[in-house]
């Protein structure tokens, strides 16, 4: 049987992760397949139904499950090896060659994260921590970098530097920069305002995907305005007089323009309110916020 050659193995392999290079590993051995004994179609065949990354998932993965399971498992294997003894060259053959059709279409698959940084699970949520009250300078150095900060940790990007890892190296020389500006005082640890540390970020040249910024502006709402608690009516020393000067002095605060004096003008608005004062509450409110306590009447413009 005339195989069409394989593809080329990456230049870059050792950067790749456990995966990738397992999917690499295991699409050597289905090359000549021809050459191969019987007995080794058969162990390959069998390492792909039940090895996972290079270990035999329920030997070592699942050491500590119940007996039970290993033993169905072990069934498991056993039934898989007398299907596979049942078979005539001819067929272990063409079974190899679908699991090598499989593991070409999983290579393609897995391509984009074939760099342990680049598996999904390592991936930054920018809304989850767009939403975050601060980041640490290692958080946000991750997510500058779209990398999960809970999942990637500082000694992770320590053990691939200098050896030419381009996220590794981008990590490292961010978490440098930011360690002399921790010291000056240009950054906090471990509370920096997400908003404050993109601004860092910018102010020291180093790029950032543009959907972080977005999801961080979304997340910064106005703040609410709670009122102090001695404007609160549920505290014992709550006093309506002053809640109402205050909300008289705001709202005046915002007219331009007072026809009659602010004194009459105060009085006016306090016995229209629905809170209904009496006459002495009034005047001594009106008397307390009048800005102008020499009288008359504003000149006209």
């Amino acid at each position: 049987m005339n195989e069409e050659p394989g593809p080329k193995i990456p230049e870059d392999l050792d950067e790749c992760n456990e995966q990738y290079r397992f999917l690499w590993r295991r699409l050597g051995t289905l090359e000549n397949l021809d050459l191969l004994s019987d007995r080794a179609l058969r162990d390959i065949l069998l390492r792909a139904e039940f090895l996972n990354n290079g270990i035999l998932s329920y030997r070592l993965v699942d050491k500590n499950g119940s007996a039970e399971d290993i033993e169905g498992q072990e069934s498991n294997e056993d039934s898989f090896q007398e299907e596979l003894s049942a078979l005539v060259r001819k067929e272990l053959i063409e079974r190899c060659i679908a699991l090598r059709e499989k593991t070409l279409q999983e290579l393609e698959e897995f391509k984009p994260y074939r760099e342990w940084w680049n598996i999904p699970v390592n991936r930054a949520k920018y809304e989850l921590w767009s939403r975050m009250s601060y980041w640490s300078v290692e958080e946000g150095i991750c997510l500058s970098l779209g990398l999960n900060p809970y999942t990637i940790k500082l000694e992770n990007m320590e053990d691939e530097f200098g050896y030419g890892f381009s996220v590794p190296d981008q990590y490292m020389e961010r978490f440098h920069v930011a360690s002399r500006s921790i010291e000056v005082g240009e950054l906090n640890e471990p509370h920096n305002q997400p908003k404050s540390f993109l601004k860092w970020l910018e102010s020291k040249r180093f790029d950032y995907d543009e959907e972080l910024k977005r999801f961080v502006e979304q997340a910064s709402l106005p703040e609410i305005n709670h009122k102090p608690e001695y404007l609160n009516p549920e505290n014992a020393r709550y006093s309506q007089e002053l809640d109402l000067a205050i909300e008289a002095w705001e709202y005046f605060q915002d007219q331009k323009v007072i026809k009659k004096s602010p004194k009459q003008a105060i009085e006016k608005w306090l016995k229209d309110h629905p809170s209904k004062l009496s006459g002495e509450a009034i005047k001594r409110i009106a008397t307390m916020i009048n800005w102008k306590k020499r009288g008359g009447s504003p000149k006209s413009d």
